[in-house]
C-alpha cells in the first residue's frame, strides 16, 4: 500500500509585541517526526520560544522544535520567532513565505497561510479626485493651449502623407506599440497627420497642433516624432477618439528618465519585461536598468563563465542558493540567454529605450562567490568568516586585492559590455559590509601600497579599477552613490552615480562634480508599501510611498536625471510587479519629464492617475480607484 503523504498547514500571527507566532498543524493522516520547518523571511530572525534555528541564509530559515515529538494527525506545534530588528511596522510581506518541511530525506510543501495581525494599522490618507480642467496626458506637457473644439479621430489617423523617413519610422514604432497595447488599431482613418522638421527643437521635443480635422507634428529627431505620436495615442484612448483641439509644445526636463527592475531576487520572463518597456515608452521614460546579478543569482548566460548562470539561476532545496525570498522547495528562477537579451534589446529600440545592465560588485556577490571562490581568501574554516551583510549574508564581498579577482572579473565585465552594446554598464558598489576585509593580508598590503585608510577607500580603489575596464570597451561606467564617496579613488566624474539614500546626499555628490541620477528611496522605491496597513504588502524601511509621495520632492536642475527602482524581495509575481508600479510610475514620469513648476503634485497628480485608467485597462494592468 502506498504511504499517505503528510499534509501540513502553517499559520502565522504577529502579536502586539511584533513577535511572529507560528503554528504548524498536521491535517493529514500520518504522524510526522524528526522534521524541519523551512521558509523564507525578508531578513534574519531569532527564536523566542519553542524552536531552534539550525540554519539561516539571509532570511531563509530552518527551524526544528525544541522538543522533537511526533506530530500526530490533528495536532499542532507552536513556536515564536522575531526579526532581529523589530522596530519596523510589519505587514503581510514580512510573514513566512512558501514553507515546506524536510523529513526522512524528503521535502514536502506546507500550505502557508497569509500572516494575521493583532493590529491592522492605517491607510495613508490620499487626496480625493475632483473634477477640474487639465489635459488627459501623462506626463504633463510643457505647454498646452486649448481652443475649446474637438477633433473627431474615432476612425483613426491617416498617415499616407508621412514622407519624412524619421517620422515614418517613429510612426511604425509607435503604432506597433499602440496595437500590441490595445490603444489603437491598424485601420487608416480620416484624420490626416502632417509632419515637418523643426531643427531648433531638442531631439526628444515635439510640437503638436490638433485642429478640427487634422494634426500637424514638428520635431527635429526620430525620438521627438515618436513622443509626439505617443501623446496622440494616449489622448486617443483617454478621450475615446475625440481629441481636444489645441497646441502642445513639449520637451523633457532631464535626459535620463529611468526605471530599474530587480530580476535577481525574482525571475521575470522576457515577455513581462517587454510589457514593462511598453509602459515606460507610453510615459516617455527612456532608460531601463536591468538588475539581474545580486547575492541571489547571476542570471545572464555568458560564454566566458557559463557556470555562473547554470549554477545560480535556480534556487531551492539542494540548490547552491536555498529558497530565499519565497523560493520554497524549488527549483525556482531562470536565466537569460543571449537570444533573450537580444530580444529585449530589439524591443527596447522599438520603444526608443536604452537598456543598462548591472553587475553588482564587490558586495552583494554571494552567488558569484559560491561559483568562483577564487574571488576571496579563505581566511577561516568558519563558514561565517565575514561579517553579516545588511540582508543577513556572510562571505558575499569580493576581495579586490587578489590577482585572481581581476583574472576572473575582467572577461565577465568585457562580455557584459559587448553583449549589451549600451552607453553604460552599472557596476553596483552599494552596501559593502563594514569590516568585510578585516584580517585579509592581501587587503592590508593593498592599503599600504596605495595609502588606503578605510573600507570606503578600498571600495573606491576597486570601483576605479573596474570602471577603467568598462571604459576600455568604449562604454561609460555607472554605479550606486557609495562608489563616489572616496575623495582620491572613486568611479570618476564621467560616470553616472545613482543617489538612492536621499536627495541631500545626491546633491552633495552633484556639488563635487559627479553626474547624478536621483533615485531617492523615500520617493521612488516602488517596493515600499503605499501605507501602514498590515494587509498592504511591501517593504517599509525607507518610507511608505503613496502616489502623491512620488512627486513630493524638488530635484535640482543640475542632475543628469531621475530613476525609479523596483527591488523584488517582496514582489513574487508579475501581478505583484504591476500592482507595485501602477499608478506610482506615473509620478516618476512626471518628475523626470516636467519642469519644477509644471510637475503635478497632490490632487492634480491623483487626477492625472485617474485619467490614465483607460490606458491601464487597455494594457491589462491594474486600474485604480481614487
Amino acid at each position: 500500500m502506498r504511504q499517505a503523504k503528510p499534509i501540513m498547514v502553517l499559520h502565522s500571527y504577529v502579536n502586539t509585541q511584533s513577535k511572529i507566532e507560528l503554528q504548524l498543524t498536521n491535517v493529514g493522516a500520518v504522524a510526522i517526526s524528526d522534521f524541519c520547518l523551512c521558509f523564507s523571511l525578508l531578513a534574519p530572525a531569532t527564536t523566542v520560544s519553542g524552536c531552534k534555528i539550525t540554519e539561516q541564509v539571509g532570511g531563509f530559515t530552518r527551524l526544528i522544535p525544541t522538543n522533537q515529538m511526533p506530530l500526530e494527525p490533528g495536532n499542532s506545534w507552536a513556536c515564536c520567532i522575531s526579526y532581529r530588528e523589530d522596530t519596523l511596522p510589519l505587514n503581510v510581506a514580512w510573514g513566512p513565505k512558501n514553507a515546506y518541511i524536510t523529513h526522512t530525506g524528503k521535502s514536502t510543501p506546507v500550505q502557508t497561510q497569509p500572516t494575521r495581525f493583532a493590529a491592522l494599522g492605517t491607510n495613508k490618507p490620499t487626496s480625493l479626485s475632483y473634477p477640474h480642467k487639465q489635459l488627459k496626458l501623462s506626463p504633463k506637457p510643457t505647454l498646452w493651449t486649448p481652443t475649446g473644439n474637438y477633433c473627431d479621430c474615432t476612425s483613426g489617423f491617416n498617415t499616407s502623407g508621412l514622407k519624412l523617413p524619421m517620422a515614418h519610422k517613429a510612426w511604425q514604432d509607435s503604432s506597433a506599440l499602440g496595437l500590441r497595447s490595445g490603444l489603437t488599431n491598424t485601420a487608416q482613418g480620416h484624420t490626416l497627420i502632417a509632419c515637418s522638421i523643426n531643427s531648433t527643437l531638442h531631439q526628444e521635443a515635439y510640437h503638436l497642433q490638433i485642429d478640427d480635422h487634422s494634426v500637424s507634428l514638428e520635431a527635429s529627431h526620430e525620438h521627438g516624432f515618436f513622443y509626439g505620436f505617443i501623446s496622440l495615442m494616449q489622448m486617443h484612448c483617454s478621450y475615446d477618439g475625440r481629441l481636444p483641439c489645441g497646441r502642445i509644445e513639449d520637451q523633457p526636463r532631464f535626459n535620463w528618465r529611468g526605471q530599474h527592475l530587480d530580476c535577481a531576487r525574482q525571475f521575470f520572463d522576457v515577455t513581462t519585461l517587454c510589457e514593462l518597456l511598453d509602459v515606460m515608452a507610453l510615459l516617455k521614460l527612456n532608460q531601463f536598468h536591468w538588475h539581474a546579478i545580486n547575492d541571489e543569482a547571476f542570471r545572464f548566460e555568458l560564454e566566458c563563465a557559463p557556470e555562473l548562470a547554470q549554477r545560480t539561476a535556480w534556487r531551492g532545496e539542494g540548490q547552491l542558493i536555498p529558497g530565499v525570498f519565497g523560493g520554497g522547495i524549488g527549483p525556482a528562477g531562470g536565466s537569460y540567454s543571449k537570444g533573450d537579451v537580444e530580444r529585449l534589446l530589439q524591443h527596447a529600440r522599438s520603444c526608443h529605450l536604452q537598456v543598462m545592465a548591472e553587475i553588482e560588485l564587490p558586495g552583494h556577490s554571494l552567488a558569484l562567490q559560491q561559483v568562483l571562490p577564487q574571488l576571496n581568501e579563505e581566511l577561516s574554516t568558519c563558514e561565517d568568516a565575514q561579517p553579516e551583510s545588511v540582508q543577513g549574508y556572510h562571505n558575499n564581498t569580493i576581495n579586490p586585492a587578489l590577482d585572481s579577482t581581476w583574472l576572473l572579473l575582467t572577461p565577465i565585465i568585457k562580455e557584459l559590455c559587448n553583449l549589451f552594446g549600451s552607453n553604460h554598464l552599472h557596476l553596483g558598489g552599494d552596501e559593502v559590509t563594514a569590516g568585510c576585509w578585516d584580517g585579509s593580508p592581501a587587503i592590508d598590503l593593498l592599503k599600504q601600497t596605495h595609502n588606503l585608510a578605510s573600507d570606503a577607500d578600498v571600495l573606491g580603489w576597486f570601483m576605479c579599477k573596474a570602471a577603467a575596464i568598462v571604459r576600455q570597451q568604449g562604454v561609460l561606467p555607472a554605479a550606486w552613490q557609495e562608489s563616489a564617496e572616496c575623495m582620491e579613488f572613486n568611479i570618476g566624474t564621467d560616470a553616472l552615480v545613482f543617489a538612492w539614500q536621499d536627495t541631500k546626499s545626491g546633491q552633495a555628490l552633484l556639488d563635487r562634480g559627479f553626474q547624478v541620477v536621483m533615485t531617492p528611496a523615500q520617493h521612488l522605491y516602488f517596493d515600499m508599501s503605499s501605507d501602514n496597513n498590515s494587509q498592504s504588502a511591501g517593504a517599509n524601511w525607507a518610507a511608505t510611498i503613496s502616489l502623491e509621495d512620488t512627486t513630493a520632492w524638488h530635484p535640482s536642475d543640475g542632475i543628469a536625471g531621475i530613476q525609479g527602482a523596483l527591488w523584488c524581495e517582496t514582489i513574487a509575481s508579475t501581478k505583484d510587479l504591476k500592482k507595485a508600479l501602477a499608478p506610482r510610475i506615473i509620478g516618476l514620469a512626471e518628475s523626470a519629464w516636467c519642469t519644477e513648476n509644471n510637475t503635478r503634485r497632490g490632487a492634480d497628480l491623483i487626477q492625472a492617475a485617474h485619467d490614465f485608467n483607460p490606458i491601464w485597462q487597455a494594457l491589462s494592468w491594474p486600474t485604480q480607484r481614487f
